[in-house]
Protein backbone atom coordinates (compact mmCIF):
# COMPACT_ATOMS: atom_id res chain seq x y z
CA UNK A 1 0.00 0.00 0.00
CA UNK A 2 1.32 3.38 -0.97
CA UNK A 3 -0.90 5.54 1.17
CA UNK A 4 -1.78 6.11 4.80
CA UNK A 5 -4.73 8.35 4.03
CA UNK A 6 -8.47 7.63 4.23
CA UNK A 7 -8.17 6.28 0.68
CA UNK A 8 -5.97 3.48 2.06
CA UNK A 9 -8.73 2.47 4.47
CA UNK A 10 -11.23 2.33 1.62
CA UNK A 11 -8.84 0.26 -0.47
CA UNK A 12 -8.29 -2.30 2.28
CA UNK A 13 -11.92 -2.43 3.38
CA UNK A 14 -13.08 -3.21 -0.15
CA UNK A 15 -10.25 -5.47 -1.31
CA UNK A 16 -11.15 -9.14 -1.93
CA UNK A 17 -7.82 -10.44 -0.63
CA UNK A 18 -8.18 -8.34 2.49
CA UNK A 19 -11.67 -9.80 3.09
CA UNK A 20 -10.27 -13.31 2.73
CA UNK A 21 -7.49 -12.49 5.20
CA UNK A 22 -10.08 -11.17 7.64
CA UNK A 23 -12.09 -14.39 7.40
CA UNK A 24 -8.98 -16.49 8.00
CA UNK A 25 -7.96 -14.29 10.94
CA UNK A 26 -11.46 -14.60 12.42
CA UNK A 27 -11.15 -18.38 12.21
CA UNK A 28 -7.79 -18.21 13.97
CA UNK A 29 -9.21 -16.02 16.73
CA UNK A 30 -12.12 -18.44 17.13
CA UNK A 31 -9.70 -21.33 17.64
CA UNK A 32 -7.70 -19.42 20.27
CA UNK A 33 -10.45 -19.04 22.89
CA UNK A 34 -14.02 -19.98 23.73
CA UNK A 35 -15.74 -16.68 24.48
CA UNK A 36 -16.04 -13.78 22.02
CA UNK A 37 -14.41 -11.48 24.59
CA UNK A 38 -11.35 -13.72 24.85
CA UNK A 39 -11.23 -14.30 21.08
CA UNK A 40 -11.24 -10.56 20.44
CA UNK A 41 -8.66 -9.98 23.16
CA UNK A 42 -6.31 -12.56 21.65
CA UNK A 43 -6.79 -11.18 18.15
CA UNK A 44 -6.10 -7.64 19.32
CA UNK A 45 -2.96 -8.82 21.09
CA UNK A 46 -1.73 -10.59 17.93
CA UNK A 47 -2.30 -7.54 15.74
CA UNK A 48 -1.02 -4.78 18.02
CA UNK A 49 1.33 -6.62 20.43
CA UNK A 50 -0.52 -5.04 23.36
CA UNK A 51 -3.61 -5.65 25.43
CA UNK A 52 -6.67 -3.67 24.36
CA UNK A 53 -7.85 -0.79 26.50
CA UNK A 54 -11.22 -1.48 28.13
CA UNK A 55 -12.88 1.03 25.77
CA UNK A 56 -11.31 -0.64 22.71
CA UNK A 57 -12.43 -4.08 23.82
CA UNK A 58 -15.94 -2.80 24.57
CA UNK A 59 -16.23 -1.21 21.10
CA UNK A 60 -15.06 -4.39 19.38
CA UNK A 61 -17.45 -6.53 21.45
CA UNK A 62 -20.30 -4.23 20.47
CA UNK A 63 -19.34 -4.57 16.81
CA UNK A 64 -19.22 -8.35 17.25
CA UNK A 65 -22.69 -8.39 18.75
CA UNK A 66 -24.21 -6.05 16.17
CA UNK A 67 -22.72 -7.83 13.14
CA UNK A 68 -23.21 -11.39 14.37
CA UNK A 69 -26.36 -13.32 13.57
CA UNK A 70 -27.91 -16.74 13.98
CA UNK A 71 -27.65 -17.26 10.21
CA UNK A 72 -23.91 -16.54 10.19
CA UNK A 73 -22.39 -16.96 13.66
CA UNK A 74 -18.91 -16.02 12.47
CA UNK A 75 -19.99 -12.73 10.88
CA UNK A 76 -19.40 -10.77 14.08
CA UNK A 77 -15.89 -12.11 14.53
CA UNK A 78 -15.12 -11.51 10.84
CA UNK A 79 -16.20 -7.88 11.22
CA UNK A 80 -13.90 -7.52 14.22
CA UNK A 81 -11.03 -9.17 12.34
CA UNK A 82 -11.61 -6.78 9.43
CA UNK A 83 -11.34 -3.79 11.77
CA UNK A 84 -8.26 -5.15 13.54
CA UNK A 85 -6.42 -5.74 10.29
CA UNK A 86 -7.27 -2.22 9.17
CA UNK A 87 -5.88 -0.52 12.28
CA UNK A 88 -3.16 2.05 11.70
CA UNK A 89 -1.13 0.24 14.38
CA UNK A 90 -1.17 -2.87 12.19
CA UNK A 91 -0.77 -1.34 8.75
CA UNK A 92 1.99 1.17 9.42
CA UNK A 93 3.96 0.00 12.43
Amino acid sequence: LDSNTPIQALMTLNDTTFAECSAAFAKRMQEMADSPRDQIHEGFLLVTCRDPKPSELAALLELHDVRGSDDNPTAGLEAVAHVLLNLDEFLTK
